[in-house]
């Protein structure tokens, strides 16, 4: 407020008072001219969220009697200043999927906004945690989440991704998601017998039957029905 932004320049052939110019403005109340020097500066703080031009006549009038006048039409344009953040919504995602999903499917979209304009809106999504083995690839335009690695329901069941989303102003402002991806376990491991082989000696001729001889144990690695 009380910055310069334009100064008015007028010439009259007069002399003496007929050539005295003094400026004033159809609107004050975001602009001020300064009477003698036609100054215009600024009243009020600007928003260009609310309004990207202003429109304002500015008179210039000399002190002649009778007093002759010009008038001009000014507009001035606000540029963007990157004063809004990325907002981010929902801020929380989820999804559940099954460990052999086909690497490039693709599993959910973040969506941000940013009131800026220009580079001040142009918005990178980032994973920033959650995922060291980089088995996720997050488009940095879109959002867009998909599997880059073949998933392992045996070596990581739940994965808590932290994504962060920036625009490209300066200072940068941002924002945060949370997503959340739940790993399904199919039926992908094979029994695997334990301390195989096995080696067992039976007497013969055993009249007691039936006779314990050993017992074999084996493992799978997956849950539920399939373990």
């Amino acid at each position: 407020i009380g910055a310069s932004v334009y100064q008015i320049l007028t010439s009259d052939l007069d002399e003496g008072q007929n050539g005295i110019v003094e400026y004033s403005l159809s609107d004050l109340s975001t602009f001020t001219v300064g009477k003698n020097d036609g100054v215009i500066r600024l009243n009020r703080k600007l928003d260009r969220e609310l309004e990207s031009f202003i429109e304002f006549v500015a008179v210039a009038l000399d002190k002649g009697s009778p007093s002759l006048t010009s008038s001009m039409t000014f507009t001035v344009s606000i540029d963007d200043a990157n004063d809004n953040s990325p907002e981010v919504s929902p801020t929380s995602y989820s999804a559940t999927i099954d460990e052999d999903v086909p690497i490039g499917s693709q599993l959910l979209e973040i969506s941000a906004t940013d009131a800026d304009v220009g580079m001040n809106a142009d918005l990178r999504f980032t994973i920033t945690s959650g995922d060291p083995n980089r088995d996720f690839l997050l488009n940095s335009h879109t959002g867009e989440l998909s599997i880059q690695k073949r998933l392992d329901y045996e070596r990581k069941k739940v994965y808590n991704l932290v994504v962060l989303v920036e625009d490209q102003g300066n200072p940068s402002l941002s924002d945060r998601a949370d997503v959340t991806i739940t790993v399904q376990d199919v039926n992908d491991c094979i029994p695997v017998f334990v301390d195989s082989p096995y080696v067992a000696y039976v007497q013969e001729n055993v009249q007691q039957l039936p006779v314990h001889v050993m017992q074999v144990s084996a493992r799978d690695d997956d849950t539920g029905a399939y373990g």
